[in-house]
């Protein structure tokens, strides 16, 4: 859409057709400065908001013409707005031309300078303001201002006072003053002394003069011409208040002066009342109905065109003849479906030839018709179609370039209708989906609320989100009180089974927080009323796009009542293990005599290990069947975690495995040193006995056993390889359940299938975990992890 720009009339059918003519008529004020490339032309509201724009303007701001309408002029020009602000009250009185005159600006990444002139516009007749008129020129094109003036199709001079003579004037006005080249000079009765009286007031009372008067068409000839004369002081920016040397001299054909006033109050009143205006429809309708006045139509009507439906349909119709229906068949109306579908932006003119006219258009009288293109941000609305009864030929420029002006602010309407149906729609989304969130939050709350396990969420600044009743039930705090970690800790004892308090630091929340997983395990709570009750601790956290914690999720599991079963099979299991171990010791005993004393030492000492031995094997299994019978019953096994030496306390278990008959096929692969870990040695040993004995028990004799370690962030790993013939997968899945052991291993070794389940839950009391990689006969890698002491931790 080209507003305020030059228009590219279409036509066919009769070459010779009176339309011709009007493609050449150019002899209006408006149109001519609105299509020179050399000015930026903008028309405001009285409160400064864009209301057309030529595309010089647009093309300089970096923005298409639609793009600026219905901005305020200090978005796209802040520093003239700024100085035009200081002397708008004498401008709206005084009727000055503001001139300011190179100033720099930035304008697309380069500095410019500009030549500015600022005037205020009123309608006379009604004494109403319609705007005002911003007339920019870049300096560089300043060689260009003499041609620029020339192309205007009115009388236009810049005059020196008090020598009144032209500064810059066009060849029209030089027509005034001939033959003599000042308007001094000029014999009295004719246009140029008229014009020099009324320059010279204007400079001494620096307020503009308007004068109507009236003269000879042609020299010689009876009839004569009304003209309205202007005389407009110049205020530069850069002078005084008062500026009485140049003046700016306008004429301009009095019945023209009044089109152009009426033009322009037509674009304030359609530019105000799309600014205003919520009502889409309403406001098609006044323009088209606006449209259809000063175009002389007899009927206007604003179509659009449906792919889906393949129709054309009637928005908006200046009156109610109903010519275009208000949904058609593209077939009904070929050319205007032509027209629909193209991406052609400017002005068509449509024969008769090129569509067959409907009955009513025929009745009508319906001779021609124009379509302008309603485009706003580059997309096509529709269009406004006008119907002539005759040729179109008294259409002018002016009236196109306002009918190209009115089809952009219907763009502009319909852009704003879908943009406020699409956002009732995004609102009636959002409040479907905030009753659906509120709905599922009011579930989730209530199946929270049912749960016997008590559930608390904690932000990364350790507020609690949410507490359900069980929680508030086992920490023995009203709920409404559980609104932050500190307190919850500084009201309740957290301890292990044996009595030993549990640093803050380990307290499940805590350590999930700092990324660590809960420890496992029975930890006995204590309430403020002094009540306890036997917990057990899992949960998770959510975190943020950027990797770090957002919420942790704690959930106890009371165990109250299982801790009481527990101690009962604890109980009986002891009074068994007292008893097997009893004949036990005394064969050890009498074994270890029999070592000292036999005759045949080498002999008796064999038999004595071999007793010692079987002596051991009993005595692992019946500790692997007591922690079993712990296990099952949903218990966990005790650890007593502190900071120690990994290092030391492995490289001294390879060292005892050395000293058995196998031992000299285990291999370190050690670090020198590495951070203290937080585990039980005891705990650490039984894992690493389980898997050494493992390894060397199901790989070859020849084959190296490598035990290794790595430190991590927060752990360390601990690794034993074996060059064995590997595990099957669907064994390896198993490996970890209790009394599992693959067809392989029950044939050629004996074993009850305790050591992993046992090492397993060991591991998982120290908040690690276990698990191997194995491929068939290449051997298997047995891993576990072990927490750095708290104050090594690198999260």
């Amino acid at each position: 859409m080209s507003v305020l720009g030059p228009v590219d009339w279409l036509r066919s059918g009769n070459p010779d057709s009176r339309l011709d003519s009007v493609a050449s008529t150019s002899g209006s004020l408006m149109s001519t400065l609105a299509k020179m490339a050399e000015l930026e032309v903008f028309f405001l509201s009285p409160d400064c908001v864009i209301l057309m724009a030529n595309n010089a303007a647009a093309k300089a701001a970096g923005l298409l013409v639609s793009d600026l309408i219905g901005r305020r002029i200090d978005e796209v020009l802040p520093g003239l707005c700024q100085r035009v602000e200081m002397i708008r009250p004498e401008l709206e009185r005084t009727g000055a031309v503001f001139v300011d005159q190179g100033v720099p600006e930035m304008r697309q990444g380069r500095s410019v300078l500009y030549d500015t002139y600022v005037v205020f516009v009123r309608d006379m007749l009604e004494d109403s303001a319609l705007g005002w008129v911003i007339v920019r020129l870049d300096t560089t094109l300043r060689a260009s201002l003499q041609h620029t003036v020339e192309a205007l199709p009115v009388p236009m001079a810049i005059l020196r006072v008090p020598e009144l003579t032209p500064e810059l004037a066009n060849s029209s006005f030089i027509a005034l003053l001939a033959p003599s080249e000042s308007l001094a000079a000029t014999t009295p009765g004719q246009p140029g002394r008229a014009i020099a009286m009324m320059a010279s007031a204007a400079a001494r009372t620096g307020e503009y003069i308007k004068s109507s008067t009236s003269w000879p068409g042609d020299p010689g000839s009876a009839l004569r011409t009304d003209w309205t004369v202007f005389c407009c002081p110049l205020k530069r920016s850069d002078q005084g208040s008062r500026d009485g040397e140049t003046v700016v001299v306008l004429a301009q054909q009095t019945k023209a002066r009044a089109s152009m006033l009426q033009r322009l109050d037509i674009a304030r009143r359609l530019g105000s009342a799309l600014i205003d205006s919520t009502n889409t429809p309403s406001f098609l309708h006044t323009a088209v109905s606006a449209c259809a006045s000063f175009l002389s139509a007899a009927y206007c009507a604003i179509i659009q065109h449906d792919p889906a439906g393949g129709r054309l349909l009637r928005l908006a119709e200046s009156s109610p003849q109903g010519l275009i229906p208000e949904s058609a068949p593209l077939k009904h109306y070929p050319c205007l479906a032509s027209i629909m579908q193209s991406k052609e932006s400017s002005c068509r003119i449509i024969q008769p030839v090129e569509f067959p006219s409907p009955p009513q258009c025929k009745q009508a009288g319906i001779k021609t018709c124009a379509a302008f293109s309603i485009a706003a941000h580059g997309r096509c609305y529709g269009h406004i179609v006008a119907a002539f009864t005759g040729d179109g030929s008294n259409l002018s420029s002016d009236d196109i370039c306002l009918a190209e002006l009115v089809a952009v602010y219907c763009g502009l309407a319909l852009e704003q209708g879908q943009a406020a149906s699409d956002h009732a729609q995004l609102e009636a989304a959002q409040r479907e989906a905030e009753g659906e969130a509120t709905q599922t939050a009011r579930l989730l709350g209530a199946l929270i609320d049912s749960l016997e396990d008590g559930v608390i969420i904690v932000d990364a600044d350790r507020r609690v989100i949410l507490a359900n009743e069980s929680a508030a039930t086992l920490l023995g705090i009203p709920r409404d009180e559980i609104n932050g970690l500190n307190r919850v800790f500084a009201r309740t004892q957290l301890t292990q089974m044996d009595g030993t308090p549990l640093a803050d630091h380990d307290r499940p929340a805590q350590r999930l927080l700092r990324g660590l997983h809960v420890l496992r395990g029975d930890y006995m709570l204590t309430a403020p009323d002094g009540s306890s009750r036997v917990l057990s601790f899992n949960g998770g956290v959510l975190r943020n796009p950027d990797g770090s914690i957002a919420f942790a999720i704690t959930v106890g599991r009371d165990c109250t009542e299982r801790a009481q079963a527990e101690k009962t099979s604890r109980d009986y299991l002891r009074f068994v293990s007292h008893d097997l171990r009893s004949p036990l010791t005394l064969i050890s005993a009498r074994a270890q005599m029999l070592e000292r004393s036999a005759e045949n030492p080498d002999g008796v000492r064999r038999n004595a290990q071999a007793i010692m031995r079987s002596v051991r094997q009993m005595n692992t299994m019946i500790s692997d069947l007591t922690d079993s019978v712990r296990l099952e019953s949903g218990g966990a096994l005790a650890v007593r975690p502190r900071a120690l030496d990994l290092v030391a306390l492995l490289n001294e278990q390879i060292e005892r495995w050395r000293e058995a008959s196998e031992g000299n096929r285990i291999e370190a692969c050690l670090p020198d040193s590495m951070p203290p870990v937080y585990a039980d040695p005891a705990g650490i040993e039984r894992i690493l006995a389980n898997l050494i004995s493992n390894a060397l028990k199901y790989s070859p004799n020849e084959e190296k056993i490598i035990v290794s370690a790595a430190v991590g962030d927060v752990e360390v790993t601990v690794s034993v390889a074996d060059r064995g013939p590997g595990i099957l997968p669907e064994d390896a899945e198993r490996l970890f359940e209790r009394f599992f052991r693959s067809e392989s291993a029950r044939k050629h070794h004996d074993g009850l299938g305790l050591g992993l389940p046992i090492s397993r839950a060991l591991v998982e009391a120290h908040g690690g975990r276990i698990w191997v990689e194995t491929k068939h006969g290449r051997g298997s890698v047995f891993s576990f992890t072990v927490p750095l002491s708290p104050s090594n931790s690198r999260s």
